[in-house]
């Protein structure tokens, strides 16, 4: 009795983890595939497009499919911003995050036009 009450608590834990990883690895159903497409073609730009040398502006991952990573990045943060309750827009939300001002690589002070360019690329 002790080992199936052992067995069910452990496989109890590793659901749990797996329906928070679901969520918080590009749960796409949580945000309009269309919505989603928009804003990660807008980042796509205005981080520079080919012309960078960080696509999408991932620098903080070694990837070979950066759009990937953006997408996952903006779904995972499409489900923080509904679970702060929405408070700013979503593109404000997540440019604090994805671009933000305090960062201190960003020595010519770029990151305060990304959420302004995202808007603008994005029609949001």
């Amino acid at each position: 009795m002790i080992k199936l009450a052992l067995i069910f608590i452990v496989f109890s834990v590793e659901l749990s983890c797996f329906s928070a990883t679901n969520r918080l690895n590009g749960d796409f159903e949580s945000i309009n595939k269309e919505y989603r497409d928009k804003i990660v073609n807008a980042i796509f730009l205005a981080e520079g497009g080919n012309n960078t040398k960080y696509l999408y502006g991932i620098k903080s991952i070694k990837t070979n499919n950066p759009r990937r990573v953006c997408e996952n990045t903006v779904a995972n943060n499409y489900i923080r911003w509904q679970a702060a309750g929405k408070t700013n827009s979503f593109i404000e939300f997540l440019g604090a995050r994805y671009c933000p001002l305090s960062d201190k690589s960003d020595k010519s002070n770029l990151n305060i036009h990304w959420v302004k360019n995202v808007v603008a690329l994005s029609g949001n």
